[in-house]
C-alpha cells in the first residue's frame, strides 16, 4: 500500500491490497475514511504496509552493499499526520537513523528546534539527522540564503544534538555554485570552531506529551485540531526559556516520564488505560502534570466520553466540552498561587484564549480564575446569523484552572487551550504568559533560570565528567515583513531572511555553585552577579560555559 502521501485517496485499493487486508482481518477493506472500527483497522494496515516496505528495502540495499547508509525521510512527525502512512516511533528508525526536515520556509523558524526535539524522542538513545537547505524558498529554487540565516539554523540543530545535512540545488549543467559553497563553508567553519561544545546531556524541565492515537482519532482530517496545541505550548516554552523535550505515546515509560519535573499534555484527547496508570504513578511519585483543553475526554475511536480519563487524578468532574472556541479567561490575585499564575497579566480582566475549552467542577481540586463563555447575539442564538470572529466574554461558567495534590505530586487542569491560542490566528501574549506562570508555579526552582529576549532560543546541557554546564543562546532576529502574496485572501506571509548579528542582554542563574564561567564569543561581555551571571551577547550563537 504505497499510494499514500499528503492527500487523498489515503491508500491503495488495488486487488492485491484488498486481498491482503481481507486475509489479515477476515473482512472487506473499507472504501474510505469512515472513522470507525473498520477504518482503525485500515490505519493499522497502512502503517504495517509502510513498515514492511521500508524494512524490505533496507534489507535489499544492505544485501547489495553492507557499507551503504540507509535513511528514510520521516514524515511521521508534526505537522504531518496519519495520511503519510507513518507513525512517529514505528517508522523513524527502520534505516540507520531517523531523518527529519526543518522546512523553516513552510513550518516557521521554531520548527528547527521542534523537529530536532521530536526526532530525538523517537529513540532517545539513537541517532538522527535534520535537513536544512541553502535555498530561500524551498529545495528546488536557485536562490541562496545569507550566512547569518543558515548559521542560526545550523547552530540551533547542533545545540540540540542533531546531525545536520544541508541540501544544495545544482544547476542542470552539473556545475557547483561557488558563492553557495563559500557561504556554506563559512557557516561550517563557525560551527566547527565550537564543535566540542555541541555535546552533553540536555537538562530539561518540561516533557511535552505527544499522542499518535490523538493525532489519528481526534485530529482525523484536521491535523491542526490536535497538533496546534502542541506547537503553541512548545512556542511558549521556548519564548520563556524553559527547557523542553518530547514524550511519545508509542514508547512512553515510567523512566522517560521521570526525566522531567513537569509533564504537559496539550489537548491529548485519547489516553489508553496504560497511559493513565503511568501518569498516575508519575504524579504520586512527585511529578507535576499539566493538562489543557480536551485532554482525556475522547475514546479510542475518537468518541466523546461521559467523563474524563484523568478525572479522579485531577480531582474534577466534567460539566461539558464547549462548542465555542472564542472563550476568555480571567485571573485574580487573591492568594500566593493566584498571584503567581497572574504574573505580568492584568487581574480580573478576561482575555481571549481561542481554542477548545471544557467546563469542570472540582471534587478535590482547588479552583483558580474564571472561564467565560463568549457572547452571542440574539440572531446567532436563533441560528439566523453566522459568526466566525471572536466575540466578547459573556458569563463565567467555571474555573479557569484546577490544581489537585496527589501523593507527592500535583495535577493542574487548564480548562482552556492556551497552546492552541498562542499558535493560532489570535496570538495574544497572555496565553503564553499563562503557560509560563503555571510551569513556574509547579516548578519554582529550576536547575538553570534564563532571562533573555524572546527572539533568543536557549539550550542547556551538562557534561558531568568534565564538570561543565553549557547554556547555548541562539538569536533569530529577522527584519519586519511586508504583505504576502495572495492577501487579503491568503494567510501566507513568508519570513524575511536573517542578515544581522543580534545584540542583547541575558541573565543566567544556577541553583548550584560554580567556579568560573567563560563565553565562546570574543565580543560577549560577562559579569558575575549573585547566583549567576549577566552577559551582553553579540553573536548569532553563543554559549556560556560554567565549570563547577
Amino acid at each position: 500500500m504505497m499510494d499514500q502521501g499528503f492527500g487523498p485517496p489515503y491508500g491503495c485499493w488495488c486487488h492485491r491490497c484488498r486481498d491482503r487486508y481481507e486475509s489479515t482481518y477476515a473482512r472487506p477493506m473499507p472504501a474510505g475514511a469512515g472513522w470507525d472500527a473498520d477504518w482503525a483497522r485500515m490505519l493499522e494496515f497502512r502503517y504495517a504496509s509502510s513498515e514492511s516496505f521500508e524494512r524490505d528495502l533496507t534489507e535489499h540495499v544492505r544485501s547489495v552493499d553492507a557499507d551503504l547508509t540507509v535513511a528514510f525521510n520521516h514524515h511521521g512527525a508534526p505537522p504531518f499526520s496519519w495520511e503519510t502512512g507513518q507513525r512517529p516511533v514505528q517508522h523513524a528508525h527502520i534505516g540507520d537513523f531517523a531523518t527529519g526536515e526543518c522546512g523553516v520556509w513552510a513550518f516557521g523558524a521554531l520548527h528547527a528546534s521542534f523537529g530536532a526535539l521530536f526526532a530525538e524522542a523517537t529513540k532517545p538513545d539513537g541517532h538522527y539527522q535534520m535537513v536544512m537547505q541553502r535555498n530561500v524558498r524551498m529545495y528546488h529554487d536557485m536562490t541562496l540564503r545569507p550566512v547569518a540565516d543558515m548559521l542560526w539554523e545550523a547552530a540551533t540543530l547542533l545545540a540540540h544534538g542533531a546531525q545536520v545535512t544541508v541540501v544544495d540545488k545544482t544547476p542542470y549543467d552539473g556545475a557547483l555554485d561557488p558563492v553557495a559553497y563559500s557561504r556554506i563553508g563559512e557557516m561550517f567553519a563557525e560551527t566547527h570552531r565550537n564543535r566540542e561544545h555541541f555535546a552533553g546531556r540536555p537538562i530539561r524541565e518540561v516533557g511535552l506529551y505527544y499522542s499518535a492515537k490523538t493525532r489519528d482519532q481526534y485530529g482525523r482530517d484536521d491535523p491542526d485540531k490536535y497538533q496546534q496545541a502542541m506547537l503553541g505550548v512548545h512556542k511558549a516554552l521556548v519564548y520563556a526559556h524553559i527547557p523542553v523535550g518530547f514524550i511519545l505515546d508509542e514508547n512512553v515509560t515510567a523512566e522517560r516520564l521521570s526525566a522531567f519535573p513537569v509533564v504537559c499534555l496539550p489537548n491529548v484527547a485519547v489516553l489508553a488505560q496504560r497511559e493513565v496508570d503511568l501518569l498516575t504513578a508519575y504524579v504520586e511519585d512527585g511529578g507535576a502534570l499539566v493538562t489543557t483543553g480536551v485532554t482525556g475526554l475522547y475514546g479510542p475511536l475518537g468518541e466523546e466520553l461521559p467523563e474524563g480519563a484523568l478525572a479522579d487524578l485531577a480531582g474534577v468532574r466534567l460539566i461539558a466540552c464547549l462548542d465555542e472556541r472564542d472563550v476568555h479567561v480571567a485571573l485574580n490575585g487573591e492568594c500566593d498561587a493566584a498571584r503567581a499564575l497572574s504574573a505580568d497579566i492584568p487581574t480580573d480582566w478576561p482575555f481571549l484564549v481561542h481554542g477548545q475549552a471544557t467546563a469542570y467542577e472540582m471534587t478535590t481540586a482547588t479552583p483558580y480564575g474564571r472561564l467565560y463563555r463568549p457572547h452571542r447575539t440574539s440572531g446567532q442564538r436563533a441560528g439566523d446569523q453566522a459568526y466566525h470572529l471572536p466575540l466578547s466574554p459573556d458569563v463565567p461558567i467555571g474555573p479557569a484552572i484546577l490544581v489537585n495534590a496527589v501523593g507527592k505530586g500535583t495535577v493542574a487542569t487548564v480548562c482552556a487551550s492556551p497552546g492552541v491560542a498562542f499558535a493560532g490566528e489570535y496570538r495574544n501574549v497572555e496565553p503564553r504568559l499563562l503557560i509560563r506562570n503555571l510551569i513556574r508555579l509547579l516548578h519554582p526552582e529550576p536547575e538553570v533560570a534564563i532571562d533573555a529576549p524572546t527572539f533568543v532560543e536557549s539550550v542547556v546541557t551538562e557534561d558531568a565528567a568534565a564538570r561543565l554546564l553549557r547554556v547555548h543562546l541562539i538569536g533569530c532576529i529577522t527584519p519586519p515583513q511586508n504583505t504576502g502574496p495572495g492577501r487579503p485572501h491568503s494567510n501566507r506571509v513568508l519570513p524575511s531572511m536573517m542578515e544581522d548579528t543580534p545584540l542583547y542582554r541575558v541573565r543566567v542563574r544556577l541553583r548550584r555553585e560554580f567556579r568560573a564561567v567563560q563565553a565562546l564569543g570574543p565580543d560577549t561581555v560577562v559579569t558575575r552577579i549573585a547566583g549567576g551571571v549577566e552577559a551582553v551577547v553579540s553573536g548569532i550563537h553563543e554559549a556560556l560555559v560554567f565549570s563547577y
